[in-house]
């Protein structure tokens, strides 16, 4: 199932903050700021390293995945 997640102000200022403390696009950091607000531990993305953390979310990169 999939929630869509509204942008609310709380996660815009939280992904503004993730973005300047982890150096990440606005775009991506209001995604995982929607991520944590929700109660993921995980994302999916393509442009970030597979296995990093943001505040606790972990990056999975599909395209870096090994068999």
């Amino acid at each position: 199932m999939l929630d869509v997640v509204p942008l609310t102000v709380a996660i815009h200022d939280r992904g503004l903050q993730l973005a300047g403390r982890h150096q990440l696009s606005t775009y991506q950091a209001m995604i995982d700021a929607a991520a944590l607000e929700s109660g993921c531990d995980s994302v999916y993305s393509e442009d970030l390293q597979n296995g990093m953390s943001v505040a606790g979310l972990t990056v999975i990169n599909p395209l870096k995945l090994t068999d």
